[in-house]
């Protein structure tokens, strides 16, 4: 298990050239993200599914209802064993020779046998009840999502979160961030540096005045 965990958390896939683990560990004076947030994934995911839960069935669903949203779905096909088990176990879609096979079974015209398979497929399609629920949730969900984002955007915090490619443009660069890659045209091997539009305001000044820390490191 062991070696399973430090293969997956392998320094050379998650971080960049000369970024170790250690030196995203969390100071006093810099609060850097960690490997272990990861795992907070699974018990947000699962609150959010139960939020989902209580917020269609005690919300969505009074709302739709009020405003006499169809809760009734498509119109349910007649029972039939042998049609039922061509449907679940061979084909959804069935072609001509099947339906010519089945009526000659079930001493049914083809056309009975093909309304059959339609109204059979429409019964699988979520009701208008169902999918005002969804559409609901969704809504709110990322309405509610994108308000908490501009109101993070907004605040202004003493303590600043260094990311991890800041970091490594503190240790590695000289002056202004470049990204470095291997250049197609070079024969020799040498690397060439090329600056991006995404990284040109990107400095070791502007790092080091949103956390001096970092100086020392």
């Amino acid at each position: 298990m062991a070696g399973i965990l430090a293969w997956f958390w392998n320094e050379r896939f998650w971080l960049p050239h000369n970024v170790t683990w250690a030196d995203l560990k969390n100071t006093e004076e810099a609060t850097l993200p960690q490997a272990e947030d990861l795992y907070l994934a699974f018990p947000l995911a699962f609150c959010i599914f139960m939020i989902r839960m209580v917020f269609e069935r005690f919300i969505a669903k009074p709302c739709a209802l009020g405003l006499k949203v169809q809760a009734s779905g498509p119109q349910k096909a007649q029972p039939n064993a042998i049609l039922e088990k061509v449907f679940t176990a061979i084909t959804k879609h069935p072609d001509e020779k099947r339906l010519e096979g089945l009526s000659k079974q079930l001493d049914w015209d083809v056309r009975s046998i093909q309304r059959w398979f339609r109204q059979r497929r429409n019964q699988e399609k979520p009701s208008t009840l169902r999918k005002f629920c969804e559409s609901t949730w969704r809504f709110t969900f990322y309405l509610y999502m994108f308000i908490y984002g501009v109101r993070l955007l907004k605040q202004r915090t003493p303590q600043v979160s260094i990311t991890p490619f800041e970091l490594f443009v503190c240790k590695n660069v000289d002056s202004r961030p470049v990204f470095k890659k291997e250049s197609p045209e070079a024969s020799n091997g040498t690397q060439r540096c090329y600056r991006t539009r995404a990284y040109k305001n990107l400095t070791k000044k502007k790092i080091y005045e949103k956390n001096p820390a970092i100086k020392q490191t």
